[in-house]
């Protein structure tokens, strides 16, 4: 296995690219350590191969780079948006200390 020092961006890295959140052609994001699909790629690299922090280190990808497909994302933002409208998400907001 090449040493994660020796890669450089765009790299072939296992069954991906040094760098890059590989995506199959249906929206999900492929595993660069096993080449499986999922929509949900942290919660797998989690369970499998030793966490989302050292798959992301290991891949070259950014610590701020969600591991969850486009479509994920899209209904996290709109639960996000439905709940800080809703009157138990103002009050959240309006809470001393809590989102600071």
């Amino acid at each position: 296995m090449v040493l994660v020092s020796q890669l450089s961006y765009g790299d072939p890295d296992g069954f991906g690219v040094y760098g890059v959140l590989q995506q199959s052609d249906d929206g999900l994001l492929i595993c660069a350590d096993c080449g499986l699909c999922f929509e949900h790629l942290g919660l797998h690299a989690a369970h499998v191969h030793d966490g989302a922090a050292d798959y992301r280190v290991r891949h070259g990808l950014k610590r701020t780079r969600g591991l969850v497909a486009d479509s994920v994302r899209v209904k996290q933002v709109q639960n996000g948006a439905r709940i800080s409208g809703s009157p138990a998400g103002q009050a959240l907001a309006q809470a001393p200390g809590l989102l600071t």
